[in-house]
């Protein structure tokens, strides 16, 4: 089980970004929103044929992001943020998300 760190672009110049990874051999399209009233980000996760798997998923950190979705088409490992700053509670802030930030997206692969 490899685990791998997904890049991210977000930040103060891109609020709103989506981009395509593939996970275990399936490829999956991921869009990020940054809410300026509640100063969170949320994720939305789409199949290869743009068919919602989860919309909204709140960013926090150190929880498995997928671990509540029940649709099957999602990705069988786990999906989480981890905070390279060892902060272990606070949702991740819009220049944290960024290239080069803090908060590291990163994949469990299944097992």
């Amino acid at each position: 089980m490899a685990i791998l760190q997904i890049p991210t672009k977000g930040g103060v110049n891109a609020p709103n970004f989506n981009f395509r990874v593939s996970l275990d051999g399936n490829d999956y399209d991921f869009r990020f929103r940054y809410n300026d009233r509640s100063s969170e980000w949320s994720i939305s996760i789409y199949d290869k044929a743009g068919v919602s798997i989860r919309d909204g998923v709140s960013a926090v950190v150190n929880f498995p992001l997928t671990r509540l979705i029940a649709d099957l088409r999602k990705p069988p490992g786990f999906l989480y943020f981890f905070d390279s700053r060892g902060h272990l509670a606070a949702p991740p802030t819009l220049d944290q998300i960024a290239a080069g930030g803090t908060a590291l997206l990163v994949y469990s692969e299944a097992e």
